[in-house]
């Protein structure tokens, strides 16, 4: 019995616990016809809904979606080993974390250009792009980078434009700011990690723990961000040692269809990082007013 004839009822199970086993399958399914697509598109808005609230309605702590996390855990928290000479080489780089999704056609330096064209998990209305990440939605997300090099640690921080993805972080929006390379620091990255339920606290929290040494632990880092249902912290480590930059190809000519697929942002819509402004909760003008104050 073919699926299409099984009962709505039966049918919405199956493609259930397919949605469980293999999104990427389950995102293809959305072509076989229009059933198909509305059972699938309502299986994803209520994996939303359910995990948004308590019963009752009662917000719970903030989390990442369950299905995000399931299948694209490997963007999400990413630990790189570095190559002797302090770079991130072959699959270890940043770009080889994204050859391990679900849809990636091989493994890890196995996958190639030429199997990555016309992929349509890669196409920019691709359903898995409007999935929310967290749960509830994440209405801020601010991008924290700390370098360590020869001398001590710095700290960039910024906040992602989620207006092209209607205020709120979707994995489509978060695979553009990683894609990009927007959201970490090249070949110098060890690790990044998106951090739900949480905001940088502040410009003077940083300062005042440069000053007790010049290189703060992780542990000292991750004590800047404060609890925050609304939000996420993407946090993102790099370590740039005297030799980065140092790199030497081995002269072999590869053909354009055998070079290993890296991932760029599909979405049509340029990813933008800006000046960090504090809590999107703290009332605008208050805001304004105690940053002329700070800066006299």
């Amino acid at each position: 019995m073919p699926l299409s004839s099984l009962p709505p009822e039966t049918l919405t199970v199956t493609l259930e616990f397919l949605a469980d086993e293999d999104l990427a399958t389950l995102l293809l399914a959305q072509r076989v016809c229009k059933r198909f697509q509305a059972i699938i598109e309502q299986i994803l808005l209520m994996q939303n809904k359910q995990h948004d609230a308590k019963p009752g309605g009662a917000s719970r702590t903030m989390s990442i979606h369950p299905l995000i996390h399931r299948h694209f855990h490997s963007i999400l928290k990413a630990e790189i080993p570095k190559h002797k000479k302090g770079l991130a080489i072959g699959p270890s780089e940043p770009s080889g974390r994204f050859r391990r999704l679900p849809w990636a056609i091989g493994d890890g330096d196995g996958v190639k250009r030429k199997h990555m064209r016309g992929n349509p998990h890669l196409r920019p209305e691709a359903s898995w792009r409007r999935l929310s990440v967290g749960c509830p939605a994440i209405r801020s997300l601010d991008v924290v980078k700390v370098l360590t090099v020869y001398g001590g640690t710095s700290m960039s921080f910024e906040q992602l434009d989620l207006a092209p993805a209607g205020g709120f972080l979707t994995m489509g929006l978060f695979y553009d700011l990683m894609a990009s390379g927007a959201g970490h620091k090249g070949h110098t990255t060890t690790e990044w990690q998106l951090l739900p339920g949480r905001r940088f606290k502040g410009y003077d929290d940083w300062l005042a723990l440069r000053r007790r040494g010049t290189y703060p632990s992780r542990a000292d880092v991750m004590r800047l961000f404060e609890e925050d249902l609304t939000s996420a912290v993407l946090f993102v480590a790099a370590h740039r040692g005297c030799t980065d930059g140092w790199r030497r190809g081995n002269g072999v000519e590869v053909e354009e269809d055998e070079k290993i697929w890296q991932p760029e942002a599909i979405g049509g819509v340029p990813v933008v990082l800006h000046r960090w402004q504090g809590c999107v909760n703290k009332p605008r003008k208050l805001w304004t007013a105690w940053v002329h104050e700070r800066e006299g």
